[in-house]
């Protein structure tokens, strides 16, 4: 994703202190005089962003680049929408399921 000079991937540590870590100074977004953000807060921004948007957790997976779904939903599961309608939609299927079951 951020290719060195001789194209290949570059360190994380030249990235926050080369790119991010200034960008961040710059622009006043700091906390006591450091840069307020590093590459894994953005990376959970991005995740909860994406959330937010609306896209499906398979999706999401994939852009985060997690080998399985698990792992989003063991992090991200909290983000998603809880759908306060699902008790009730529950509740009404096992009242119309009650007199086919008597």
């Amino acid at each position: 994703m951020f290719p060195n000079g001789a194209g290949k991937v570059e360190n994380h540590g030249n990235i926050y202190n080369r790119v991010l870590g200034p960008l961040q100074a710059e622009c006043g977004i700091t906390t006591s005089g450091r840069p307020k953000y590093s590459l894994h807060t953005l990376r959970h921004y991005c995740a909860s962003w994406l959330i937010a948007e609306g896209i499906q957790a398979k999706r999401v997976q994939a852009i985060m680049g997690h080998a399985t779904i698990q792992i989003t939903l063991d992090l991200y599961t909290h983000l998603f929408p809880d759908d306060a309608g699902d008790q009730a939609r529950l509740e009404a299927g096992q009242l119309r399921l009650q007199p086919v079951l008597a």
